[in-house]
């Protein structure tokens, strides 16, 4: 009788350790499979900034300007986000370290209204997401860089000016123009 318990729990053990290496092969492919798929995500966002540098690019080759954004006009639901290009130019005889930042939010409540309210004061990183980081450009070369638009939460519904404001220097800056998109909350 005491024989029989023993095989038994051999039995057990045997067939625990089976279940430990599926387990094990079961939890390793589903990781692959996230990150394969994490991947994939990845390079459709590259394909959008691709798209957007492209329009960038010809706008400004195509004028005079030298910031450009794009798209110029979009909507953004309640919690939603957008991303979006802005295109420098440097045109200074010497390197340029520029930053981008947001100046103002200001909603509108219609078309018809002209008022506004500024809601940017304090609460900019509830609008934005910019890098603080500068970004260097040599003389007559130009750089697209991302900008993500925010929409909060509990924002009112009606139509928002995003002032993005592009700088030059590092410790004193001096402005170097400004951009404005146009953004759509129903």
């Amino acid at each position: 009788m005491r024989r029989r318990n023993h095989k038994g729990a051999i039995e057990l053990s045997a067939n625990f350790i089976v279940i430990m290496i599926i387990s094990a092969v079961v939890v390793v492919g589903g990781l692959g499979l996230f990150f394969k798929m994490a991947k994939g995500a990845q390079k459709y966002t590259d394909t959008l900034d691709t798209q957007t540098e492209d329009n960038i690019k010809s706008m400004m080759l195509s004028s005079t300007y030298d910031l450009a954004i794009y798209p110029t006009e979009f909507t953004i639901t309640n919690g939603n986000a957008k991303l979006f290009g802005v295109g420098i130019k440097n045109t200074y005889e010497y390197e340029g370290t520029f930053t981008i930042t947001l100046a103002t939010v200001k909603r509108y409540d219609s078309p018809d209204t002209p008022g506004s309210t500024d809601l940017s004061a304090g609460h900019k990183d509830d609008y934005s997401q910019i890098s603080s980081d500068s970004i260097k450009i040599p003389t007559n070369s130009q750089v697209t860089k991302g900008v993500l638009l925010k929409m909060p939460t509990g924002a009112t519904k009606g139509e928002y000016v995003y002032t993005i404001n592009v700088k030059n220097g590092t410790g004193i800056t001096t402005s170097y123009g400004n951009l404005q998109v146009y953004v759509h909350n129903n």
